[in-house]
């Protein structure tokens, strides 16, 4: 436990939970401390202090912040890449795009590529074949890449050279595909 003295006007009669503060260490390392806190009052009611406690928190603090610079990092990838960069669940429905993805496939402002299945972007003549490679990634045994007539929005038709990998968890089963076009 700790007690902390009061100060001037700023002083507060209310109790704060999870309170994170750094501080500097003795060794002069700057470490996260999490405190919960009640205030100490005199028998008039007067604050006199706070009696509370501290939890180091640094660990979580600085996986948070590992975890922000690789969300940066991510997006970054993902803005900067001139190709089609698409993650889809392991169903094919399309959860994020590039930019690049966005003008390669021009989708309708009413119908935007997030949502949707991979597979609709594929002109109808190679629709069964990608579908057939898809399937194949997910069990293990297609690398591609593979080619198709890719079709837009506006019904126009273009060839692309697709490849996928998968995003997978720390066990290393899949979680998501990451498709590159």
């Amino acid at each position: 436990e700790i007690q902390r003295a009061a100060s001037g006007r700023a002083a507060r009669k209310e109790a704060f939970l999870k309170r994170v503060n750094p501080v500097v260490h003795k060794d002069g390392r700057i470490v996260f401390l999490e405190t919960t806190g009640v205030p100490i009052l005199d028998p008039a009611g007067n604050l006199t202090g706070y009696r509370g406690a501290d939890t180091d928190v640094t660990r979580r603090m600085r996986a948070e912040e590992a975890l922000q610079e690789s969300e940066a990092l991510y997006r970054s990838i993902l803005n900067a890449s001139p190709d089609d960069i698409t993650i889809a669940d392991l169903d094919g429905r399309v959860l994020m795009v590039s930019p690049a993805a966005t003008k390669m496939f021009r989708p309708h402002p009413e119908q935007p590529m997030v949502g949707r299945s991979v597979i609709d972007f594929i002109a109808p003549v190679d629709r069964e074949r990608a579908a057939a490679d898809l399937a194949r990634m997910l069990q293990g045994v297609f690398s591609g890449p593979g080619e198709y007539r890719a079709l837009r929005d506006d019904g126009s038709l273009f060839d692309i050279e697709v490849n996928g990998e998968f995003i997978r968890d720390g066990a290393g089963q899949p979680l998501r595909m990451i498709l590159i076009a």
